[in-house]
Order: C-alpha cells, then sequence, then structure tokens
C-alpha cells in the first residue's frame, strides 16, 4: 500500500491512515527527487 509518494500532487501525495493506495503489481516506478513509502498489512 502507498502512502506517500511526494512526486504525486496534493492532496493525492500523503495519505491519511486507512486511506492508503492499494499497488496494483509488485512494480513502482519512481521518479527523480521523490519519496516513496509503502506499507504492507
Amino acid at each position: 500500500m502507498r502512502v506517500i509518494d511526494t512526486a504525486r500532487q496534493s492532496p493525492h501525495d500523503i495519505m491519511e491512515p486507512g486511506e492508503e493506495v492499494p499497488l496494483q503489481s509488485m512494480d513502482y516506478t519512481l521518479q527523480a527527487r521523490s519519496v516513496v513509502v509503502l506499507i504492507s498489512r
């Protein structure tokens, strides 16, 4: 689940607890100079 992706536009860059975005695959493409936080549940 994606919690933070600073390459995305606000308000989709930082998700509130309980609103995390499930990943569609095991691959995730990062943008240059961005931070991504993923969690598992």
